[in-house]
């Protein structure tokens, strides 16, 4: 039987369609920068209200496309949804519009739509759920110390290529799909209770292959990071095997002392700390990329309480972690210890000279009641009164004021000399008047000298 060339025609074209269409309905799940716009990476930093408040434009929070409601924050000036980001299309930071995070026309928004509203898999972690969902293994509604400071979304599909979005905000997001939606509160920035649109936040989206994703949850068991398997509001466990062991292993605390550091495919480097592991992060971070000079800016800056200074100067510290070598991090607890121990050393060289000066009164104080218990110098130094608190001066206002009192002792040397100049030419004076009233007197006393004497009456 002969084929029309019409039929095989068609029959082809079928044939082709079919074929394509397992790769446009299992398309890997990647960052938005829109809900048509698929890209390797993105970040995007928000504003605070103090600088940038409300939204881009004359944008508001209405949809609440996740959930929730528009609260009574976003009437005012107490909130801020403009933000600027950047992406592998475009590396420089560019404004973006609108408000981040409600709407599918930006990174944050279209990013999480894509697995809010799909079939992916998904692990939300978030250590500030405030409630909903509740964590059995965290008391109160968050979740502190050990549990890991984190926050975020992790989506993969059944071949286990996937795509994580790691967030700032607490309690967003806290529900991975819209079928398990959030019970007492919303989902959606600007329409969550707590106010967590107000001051800076950043979100990071990267594209995962399989490899990745495994790689990735290891690293969130390996922070201890708050979330709970059993609770399909915020984990659904699928895909190949290995992905839903490691799924299985998350909402528990980790005794591990070692960071994981995996290098991905997209070439970006994935640094995990364990809260056994007592470094400061930003140290951290630093001795991990060959000793890069970083700033932190953290909320322990606020207090002033503990000095955050630029990791620049730990170069030699960082170059010790990296030397460790890829065997593990054999003598990382002790390098650790080492950095805590610099870390305090560099706080204390801040301490103002008054706290120095009483810690040297105090062991002058254990000194004496050691040698001489009730003794007079004792009472003596209890009794002394505290001196006024002289400020530490940087060194180039210590090099400020030494020019400062150098001027000044040089114009106090051209005032004295300036009154013992004066005081030279006040005796001159005083002197040549002196003689000037002796001549008068001996002319005077001229006409009653005779024969060589004094006159007398």
């Amino acid at each position: 039987m002969t084929v029309p060339p019409t039929l095989r025609r068609a029959a082809l074209a079928a044939a082709l369609s079919l074929a394509a269409l397992p790769a446009l309905v299992h398309a890997a799940p990647s960052p938005m920068l829109d809900a048509s716009h698929p890209v390797d990476w993105w970040f995007a930093f928000k504003f605070n209200a103090a600088s940038f408040p409300g939204c881009g434009g004359s944008a508001q929070v209405d949809s609440c496309q996740f959930g929730g409601s528009p609260q009574d924050y976003t009437s005012g000036n107490g909130f801020s949804q403009q933000f600027v980001y950047a992406s592998s299309s475009q590396p420089s930071l560019s404004q973006g519009g609108g408000c981040v995070g409600d709407t599918t026309t930006d990174p944050v928004g279209a990013t999480f739509s894509q697995i809010y509203n799909g079939t992916l898999n998904y692990v939300v972690w978030n250590d500030q759920f405030y409630g909903d969902p509740a964590i059995p293994s965290c008391s109160g509604t968050s979740c502190g110390a050990p549990w890991g400071h984190s926050k975020g979304v992790l989506a993969w599909d059944n071949q286990g290529n996937g795509v994580v979005m790691q967030v700032s905000t607490p309690s967003w997001p806290a529900s991975g799909s819209a079928q398990y939606p959030r019970g007492s509160d919303g989902n959606t920035l600007g329409c969550v209770q707590d106010n967590d649109v107000k001051v800076s936040q950043h979100f990071f989206a990267l594209k995962l292959s399989h490899a990745d994703t495994l790689a990735v949850l290891q690293a969130l068991a390996n922070a201890s990071v708050a979330t709970d398997p059993g609770n399909p509001q915020i984990v659904k466990n699928g895909g190949p095997a290995d992905i839903q062991n490691a799924v299985s292993q998350l909402g528990q605390r980790s005794d591990s002392s070692t960071p994981q550091v995996s290098k991905l495919s997209s070439g970006v480097t994935l640094i995990a700390k364990p809260s056994a592991l007592q470094v400061p992060p930003w140290q951290l971070v630093s001795a991990e990329l060959g000793g890069a000079p970083l700033r932190a800016a953290t909320w322990w800056e606020g207090s002033k309480s503990i000095a955050i200074p630029s990791t620049s100067r730990a170069g030699l510290l960082g170059q010790q972690l990296a030397d460790a070598g890829p065997g593990g991090h054999r003598h990382f607890r002790q390098l650790g210890r080492t950095l805590v121990l610099a870390e305090r050393r560099h706080g204390l060289q801040l301490q103002s000279r008054q706290n120095r000066r009483e810690h040297r009164r105090r062991r002058r104080l254990r000194h004496l009641r050691r040698h001489e218990p009730g003794g007079r110098a004792v009472r003596q130094l209890r009794q002394r009164p505290e001196r006024p608190r002289r400020p530490v001066l940087r060194p180039a206002q210590r090099r400020a004021g030494e020019l400062h009192r150098q001027a000044n002792r040089r114009q106090h040397r051209r005032r004295r000399a300036l009154i013992s100049n004066r005081a030279a030419g006040a005796g001159d004076r005083q002197a040549g008047s002196g003689i000037q009233n002796l001549r008068e007197q001996v002319t005077t006393l001229q006409p009653g000298l005779s024969g060589g004497k004094l006159w007398r009456h």
